[in-house]
């Protein structure tokens, strides 16, 4: 007997599709909810996927820009001497510029290296008559030519920022001077006394950077600066000290003349002095070492050439003591604009004390270029001289550059 509609007794077949044999309706749209499903979970992790890769892009984007514009503002000034179009020069030697908290020693270290190997080939050129002053007008105008050059490369003024002027040629003009002065003392005088006096330039830096810049000059910097002086001493071993012009001379002319030389000898170190502090003082504002030397350089130049054909007379060169000049107008270049940038980062004081090292530079490349004699007393000095400025430069210091980012 069969049931009646609607009763609920027995089970009741699932309908099937049309045609009969296949699957059932309610199990098929369970299997396209699961795809479904899948399909959406897969679009969800590939969008946060796709958002993890955008986060991490923007990350390193904004750390990239964030070095970047550290770089610049160690490089020099806020006149676009961190470009990436700048002077590129600086990535090479970036923990020298200013990637370590001793980059100012650093610098002001490799300067007086430089300076030492120009000083050389100084000595080679004059050895073939060449004026003094012929060969400081050919090297500043190979510095002005490279400085003019790498401004123009960033894009800063040749003669600096409108406000520093008048201190950047100030710098230029007493700079002259002080290199006037020393090439006459040399000529009256000794070289190793003429020397020795001039290394009292660090003493009268620090002094007036106390004066007039408000750094403390610590026990520990006199303490080093003057072992470093009694390691000059013991490396030039002066006849002024050891017995000469000054002690053994009986005609008045000459010991009248070796007096005068040493007044010029102590003015040049002084004015010298000024100089540095001035470079300092413009660094504090953050301008291009580049744009300090240029002055210093394009002042120079003309100054030199009016001194070369007044005094000594124009000599033409050969074209090996030609080249010799132009090395000399490079390795200055590096000098200069290093100098520039150790003054910048570090105390006038503690960093003119680094200037010992020139001592030691000369003295090595005298024993291995010039056929000079090694003494005992001169390899004392220079250890004398090593040991104090690493005394120097691993002290604490009071005042840190106001320039370090």
């Amino acid at each position: 007997m069969l049931a009646p509609v609607g009763s609920s007794a027995g089970p009741v077949a699932s309908p099937r599709p049309p045609g009969g044999g296949g699957e059932a309706l309610l199990p098929a749209a369970t299997e396209g909810e699961e795809l479904v499903t899948l399909l959406e979970d897969g679009r969800q992790e590939v969008d946060e996927e796709r958002g993890r890769a955008s986060t991490q892009r923007h990350s390193g984007t904004k750390e990239r820009a964030e070095k970047h514009e550290k770089r610049r503002s160690r490089g020099g000034g806020a006149h676009g001497g961190g470009s990436q179009d700048g002077w590129n020069v600086r990535e090479n030697f970036w923990w020298l510029w200013g990637g370590s908290p001793h980059s100012g020693l650093l610098c002001m270290a490799s300067s007086a290296l430089l300076f030492s190997f120009m000083g050389l080939l100084v000595k080679l050129l004059s050895v073939h008559a060449i004026p003094s002053f012929e060969t400081v007008f050919v090297r500043c105008a190979v510095i002005a030519a490279l400085s003019a050059l790498c401004l123009h490369r960033i894009g800063h003024p040749l003669l600096g920022a409108p406000n520093l002027r008048l201190l950047l040629l100030a710098r230029a003009v007493l700079g002259f001077i002080a290199l006037s002065a020393f090439f006459y003392s040399i000529q009256v005088l000794p070289l190793r006394d003429a020397t020795l006096i001039s290394f009292t330039l660090p003493v009268f830096t620090a002094i007036i950077a106390t004066m007039f810049l408000d750094e403390k000059f610590t026990s520990r910097e006199i303490a080093g600066t003057a072992c470093c002086l009694l390691g000059v001493l013991m490396v030039t071993q002066p006849p002024i000290v050891f017995g000469g012009p000054l002690t053994g001379q009986e005609d008045p002319s000459q010991r009248h003349e070796s007096l005068v030389g040493v007044l010029v000898a102590l003015l040049a170190a002084l004015v010298g002095a000024v100089a540095l502090c001035l470079v300092r003082s413009i660094g504090k504002t953050g301008e291009q070492p580049l744009a300090v030397v240029f002055v210093f350089a394009a002042f120079s130049c003309p100054a030199s050439l009016i001194c070369l054909l007044l005094f000594q007379g124009f000599v033409m060169p050969s074209a090996s003591e030609l080249v010799g000049m132009l090395l000399v107008g490079v390795t200055a270049f590096a000098a200069q604009v290093l100098l520039t940038r150790g003054l910048q980062l570090e105390k006038a004081g503690r960093a003119s004390a680094m200037h010992y090292i020139k001592v030691v530079g000369t003295y090595f490349l005298g024993l291995l270029f010039l056929s000079e004699r090694l003494s005992l007393k001169s390899a004392a000095g220079t250890v004398l001289i090593c040991a104090a400025t690493a005394f120097i430069a691993v002290g604490d210091r009071d005042v840190r550059g106001e320039e370090r980012a």
